[in-house]
């Protein structure tokens, strides 16, 4: 059989110029003689650590689908994107599928997706998951988590995903089972793949007597200016609480999101409270300090929680962007509810375990022989995926 990987720039990840997603899946496959493989990066010449001879490119294939797709556009301009790239595929066809034949086509964010749908019809089209989903993610679901049409009647697509958890996230709606029968599996914790924790997720060992508190900020573009300020406020009431409960027993920092550009003056609250300070410090060498993580609907929840770090989800009045009941009807967040004070009151072994557990929901632990399975083969499905 043959599968062939499709991998963008933006994937190039590792030190080496590989995609960090897709390695364990090529290394679970590599020695077999009775699986050829192949990577597809966007153009020739792009820096990369993968074996010359298992290299090709998708451009011309992306390139002739776009300009396709811009004409259909002018004179279907109310027909779904998803139909008309698959009618792109269709009739680009007798040009690419001889190129693109395979038995397994492994993309990540869809990357031509729909496309080879009409390409090659009989193959297997697998999104890998790459990121947090929820069931009212617009790239897979719509506002009642109802699965988007376009993958509804589309049965060759799959979805490789971290963990049970992601998988429940897809059956949220009654009406998705059906379309999705055989087509959700579980294949593991990609990114943890190669650590030496990831069969036991745990990380590295924790102080003896925790006494740190990180608040992971969300001051993004993104947000409306409204919804900055609201949070700023939000996170100096909880800090006037926590500060007068705990006094100086806990240090405090505040780490802010990648994309922060200074879209907010923090002058006022630094001045409000002089004792907290801002860190730059990578998570990793926070970890062993921290007992407690704050915010206000971060995926840093999910980092903590690898090495068993609780966090207390604030609540925002009529969120935009920091909705936290994702971390309630879909991640079931086991302290959802509680203040700082309930969660530190928990014995720190106890919470320690019961997020390491709830973590491991949603990020499986990979194994090379599963992603084979996966590779080669069609599985079945039930409600539990795995």
């Amino acid at each position: 059989m043959k599968a062939i990987f499709i991998v963008t720039r933006s994937f190039l990840r590792t030190k080496e110029k590989t995609d960090p997603f897709f390695d364990p899946i090529i290394r679970a496959i590599a020695d077999r003689e009775d699986i050829e493989w192949k990577v597809f990066l966007w153009e020739k010449g792009v820096e990369c650590g993968y074996p010359k001879e298992r290299l090709d490119d998708y451009h011309a294939l992306e390139k002739c689908c776009i300009m396709l797709y811009r004409l259909f556009r002018l004179f279907a301009w109310r027909t779904p994107a998803w139909k008309l790239y698959r009618l792109a595929g269709r009739i680009v066809r007798p040009f690419f599928a001889r190129k693109f034949a395979a038995d397994i086509i492994i993309t990540q964010a869809g990357m031509c997706a729909d496309e080879f749908t009409g390409i090659v019809p009989s193959a297997r089209v697998v999104d890998v998951q790459h990121g947090v989903i929820y069931s009212r993610h617009r790239g897979y679901f719509d506002s009642s988590a109802r699965l988007l049409p376009g993958y509804q009647g589309m049965k060759q697509r799959e979805f490789w995903l971290f963990g049970p958890g992601y998988a429940d996230c897809f059956f949220k709606h009654p009406d998705n089972a059906a379309d999705l029968a055989g087509r959700v599996h579980v294949i593991g914790d990609l990114l943890r793949a190669s650590s030496p924790d990831s069969k036991t997720a745990g990380g590295e060992p924790r102080g003896q007597s925790p006494n740190l508190m990180v608040f992971s900020l969300q001051l993004t573009a993104d947000s409306k200016p409204e919804e900055l300020a609201a949070s700023v406020k939000r996170m100096e009431d909880f800090f006037a609480g926590f500060i007068a409960r705990f006094g100086n027993k806990y240090e405090c920092l505040v780490k802010h999101h990648p994309r922060f550009n200074n879209v907010y003056d923090l002058s006022g609250f630094y001045a409000r409270f002089p004792q907290i300070k801002e860190t730059k410090a990578p998570w990793p060498e926070l970890y062993p300090r921290m007992a407690l993580h704050a915010t206000f609907s971060s995926t840093v929840t999910f980092d903590c929680g690898s090495v068993g770090i609780p966090t207390v989800l604030l609540d925002l009045p009529n969120p935009d962007i920091l909705d936290r009941d994702f971390f309630r009807y879909d991640y079931n967040y086991p302290y959802f509810g509680k203040s700082a004070d309930e969660i530190l009151a928990i014995p720190e072994l106890e919470r320690r375990e019961t997020i390491i557990s709830w973590y491991r929901h949603f990020y499986a632990p990979f194994d090379a022989a599963h992603a084979r399975t996966l590779v080669m083969e069609r599985g079945t499905v039930g409600k539990v995926r795995n």
